[in-house]
């Protein structure tokens, strides 16, 4: 089994334990070693996976780092936009959160994600963050 597969599948199951420390501790090990071999669609999987989780912790300048790690090596992905755009209004980064959330909004319509853009629709009539 591929290295980076064992890091996701163990820090999966720490999560499902409550064990999220150490699920944090084996992404974030699996983050950097996947940064230094050149491993970017593990990477984004494993930074997306963290920010996850330090979002959940309620650690939110640490899912934002994460976020932005997933998002340098996969930019166009709009979920991580709309992360991102979430962490930020949190945050009370209002501009950062509709630059976010207007790049979300651009992807998800040329990829035809319709789903996504209803959520957004409604998500932009429930937020401040109408342009």
């Amino acid at each position: 089994m591929n290295k980076f597969r064992e890091i996701l599948d163990e820090s999966l199951r720490a999560a499902s334990s409550g064990e999220i420390d150490e699920a944090l501790r084996q992404l974030s090990k699996g983050v950097k070693d996947a940064s230094r071999q050149g491993e970017q669609r593990w990477l984004v999987l494993l930074a997306k996976n963290a920010g996850l989780l330090f979002e959940r912790k309620g650690k939110l300048n640490q899912a934002r780092t994460f976020y932005r790690t997933a998002l340098q090596c996969n930019k166009s992905d709009p979920y991580l936009h709309l992360s991102l755009a979430q962490i930020c209004t949190k945050l009370g980064q209002k501009t950062a959160a509709r630059r976010h959330f207007n790049a979300c909004y651009e992807l998800a319509a040329e990829q035809n994600e319709h789903d996504l853009l209803k959520l957004l629709k409604q998500y932009r009539r429930n937020t401040e963050l109408a342009a």
